[in-house]
């Protein structure tokens, strides 16, 4: 089917078109370990399409690079970039790529007395670290007025040795936490 005549379809049977959005941010990552906390930040990238009027399904795909992955430690920085880590050379994004998307909260902007759509979705994917992927569901929500849309997450976690991130013999687990924390802030249009 072609795209125009899907697009006919949903519309003579009352389905709005989803909305595509370019969206751009950062990601705040968290590290504790008994010995260190360590605290950095991500630029984040990409696309998703969602119905503003009747969220059912949203998809995306969400790109990090490793090479712009930042601590406040230069020499820290290169480490986390190295084969032992996360491997910018074979592996040079994070993607997380949403398939779906479970509404658990849906305020429309005609319902609002700002204007503003609000959904709160638990969006169900796969994330790729380390050239690895592994399924992912993560609480996020979305904000809209006119066509500013923002992104927003709860924690999500990610275990390091899912994706096959050792570190030097020891770090993990004592500089390094073996569960990292990601928030996303992210707005586009």
């Amino acid at each position: 089917m072609t795209c125009i005549a899907a697009l006919t379809l949903f519309s003579s049977i009352g389905y709005a078109a989803p909305t595509e959005v370019t969206i751009s941010g950062q990601a705040r990552f968290t590290s504790t370990a008994p010995l260190e906390k360590i605290v950095g930040t991500a630029p984040v990238q990409g696309q998703f399409s969602i119905d503003f009027e009747a969220p059912k399904v949203v998809s995306g795909k969400f790109t990090v690079p490793v090479k712009g992955m930042k601590t406040g430690n230069e020499t820290r920085d290169e480490h986390l970039r190295g084969e032992e880590w996360l491997n910018a050379e074979k592996c040079e994004s994070i993607v997380f790529e949403a398939k779906s998307g479970e509404v658990t909260k849906f305020q429309s902007a005609k319902e609002s007395d700002k204007g503003i759509t609000s959904i709160k979705l638990l969006v169900k994917g796969a994330i790729t670290i380390n050239c690895i992927t592994k399924p992912l569901e993560a609480n996020v929500i979305i904000k809209r007025k006119g066509n500013i849309t923002k992104i927003g997450s709860s924690s999500i976690e990610v275990k390091l040795a899912d994706f096959n991130v050792k570190g030097k013999e020891g770090l993990v687990g004592k500089k390094v936490g073996e569960t990292i924390k990601i928030n996303l802030n992210l707005k586009g249009k």
